[in-house]
């Protein structure tokens, strides 16, 4: 029984003394390269759930609970570095630490299109058009399913925006402004459109807030580009309501076309 107690008695000592071995503490100031002290960079000591952050002076206090052990220094923008210990139990350590700076190339940027986020215009989907029930087989129909377009006449390339006149819509073919007659009464205008789609390339209609160079008190803008073929093209197509030609000619890269309806 004696034996039993002195043997009890001694592991309880070689517990209370291990567990009261005093702890490594680990201090110092965290640093840039330009010598300027760093705040807000966290240090760990790796495998034990020891960690702290700088101060505003960039000073740290941490302690481990091993005599070898490895503490990281990290920091978003500086590269992380880990420094290894080997001390004596109860060592007081002060460890000045200098941070790199971690500098990423970025790869070369190569921009294929500019798109003005200040401008209200909306660009129109062209392949929308071919897929769209026609009566009069006029481009001006797509933009009558815009918000705050109107018209009173579906066999009619006229249409309003937010109640202008129909005379009061712009529309350039190229950077070309297209000046049409228009009749006494608004909105009687010939039937056929001035625009044929099937040369259309690009699409952008502003139905307010477009850019000066186009006008002003004006109620909307339609801005079309034709494409330059690089070759001769002839489109032809047929329907119940319609029918078109296309031809599409190449000269010196000048643009010529001529169509009719039927």
């Amino acid at each position: 029984m004696l034996k039993f107690r002195l043997i009890l008695f001694l592991l309880i000592a070689g517990c209370g003394f291990a567990i009261a071995q005093p702890l490594v503490r680990v201090s110092g100031i965290v640093y840039s390269d330009e010598k300027l002290p760093l705040s807000q960079v966290t240090v760990i000591v790796l495998g034990q759930a020891q960690s702290t952050v700088t101060d505003e002076f960039g000073v740290y206090t941490i302690y481990s609970k091993s005599k070898t052990f490895s503490i990281k220094y990290s920091l978003l923008g500086y590269q992380p570095q880990t420094i290894k210990f080997n001390e004596r139990s109860g060592s007081r350590i002060t460890k000045q630490v200098n941070l790199i700076p971690n500098i990423n190339e970025l790869e070369q940027v190569n921009i294929t299109n500019k798109q003005n986020q200040l401008s209200n215009t909306t660009t129109i989907n062209i392949a929308d058009v071919s897929s769209m029930p026609l009566v009069s087989g006029n481009f001006e129909t797509m933009l009558k399913t815009l918000p705050g377009v109107s018209t009173n006449n579906e066999l009619s390339a006229q249409y309003s925006v937010r109640g202008g006149n129909f005379d009061e819509n712009l529309i350039y073919i190229n950077d070309v402004e297209i000046n049409r007659p228009v009749l006494i009464r608004n909105g009687q205008q010939e039937g056929l459109s001035f625009i044929n789609s099937d040369l259309v390339s690009k699409a952008k209609f502003s139905a307010g807030g477009f850019e000066a160079k186009y006008g002003d008190k004006l109620s909307s803008i339609l801005d079309i580009r034709y494409d330059k073929p690089d070759s001769n093209q002839t489109i032809f197509s047929t329907s119940l309501l319609n029918t078109s030609l296309t031809t599409k000619k190449d000269i010196q890269k000048q643009l010529s076309f001529g169509w009719f309806t039927l």
